[in-house]
């Protein structure tokens, strides 16, 4: 089954962070937990900002790849987007 990864969030998007870093772990929550996904963020170079959508309540964070045009994801929280955008 196919699922765009604008739409992946909860423990889907986790285990496919999870994928992209090549290890199993229990309790890896990078979508929710700053303690995981936050050195991914300082590592990937990501940039998260607040994005004002009041009409997509999934659309309030974006984030890009530092110097990179070709990485934007979105998110209703930093963490979505950041995970988003470094799978993407």
């Amino acid at each position: 089954m196919k699922v765009k990864i604008s739409e992946l969030q909860g423990e889907a998007l986790d285990r496919v962070v999870e994928e992209c870093e090549q290890f199993v772990e229990d309790e890896f929550e990078p979508s929710e937990n700053w303690a995981d996904g936050g050195p991914i963020i300082e590592r990937e170079w990501l940039d998260v900002t607040p994005w004002p959508n009041e009409s997509d309540e999934d659309m309030r964070w974006q984030c890009k790849q530092h110097d990179s045009i070709d990485c934007v994801a979105f998110g209703p929280t930093p963490l979505v987007a950041a995970m988003r955008c470094y799978v993407a």
